[in-house]
């Protein structure tokens, strides 16, 4: 999580590819008002783990 100078908080995960290394990342950034990292953090490292499996299991 990081929080910048004009308020916003940013939120990040990995996503990993079929090697297991990072492929991308899934980021959510908003006013620090509405992102807030114990909800937000889970919901991101559970969208993105979701997607590397999508991602992993592409033929």
């Amino acid at each position: 999580m990081c929080v910048d100078r004009v308020q916003r908080r940013c939120v990040a995960a990995p996503i990993f590819g079929p090697s297991g290394t990072v492929a991308a990342a899934l980021s959510v950034t908003g006013p620090t008002a509405l992102v807030r990292a114990d909800r937000a953090g889970p919901a991101v490292r559970l969208a993105a783990a979701a997607a590397s499996r999508a991602y992993s299991t592409r033929r």
